[in-house]
């Protein structure tokens, strides 16, 4: 499970909208809670997946190494990122905006057959 830190910055990339785009407003808490842990790990996912195709592997057993350590420290590894991808916080922005992109067309359709 991500930190939340993690979880707050990408948060506060979903807007209000996308609650009513999806029909998260028609959810229970519950169904929403699941939703959301859902979102977060597929954007986590995608910009781990991001990261780790813009090191090297020299960058990656760093990486690797920091993540494993027994005193993991967020702010060592967010700086690691940074120094090493520059680009962190928009790879961050756009995976956010191409899964919501994905979420809100496959609702779309959903919505399109449901009304057939």
């Amino acid at each position: 499970m991500q930190n939340q830190s993690s979880l707050s910055s990408v948060a506060s990339l979903v807007d209000v909208d996308l609650y009513t785009q999806l029909y998260l407003d028609r959810m229970s808490e519950e169904e929403r809670i699941q939703f959301l842990e859902s979102f977060f790990f597929v954007i986590y996912m995608r910009v781990v997946q991001r990261i780790l195709d813009s090191l090297s592997d020299e960058d990656q057993n760093t990486l690797e190494g920091l993540m494993k350590s027994r005193t993991k420290d967020v702010d060592t590894v967010r700086i690691f990122l940074e120094t090493h991808i520059p680009q962190f916080e928009q790879m961050e922005r756009d995976e956010v905006a191409k899964y919501r992109k994905e979420l809100i067309e496959d609702m779309d359709v959903r919505m399109q057959v449901a009304s057939m």
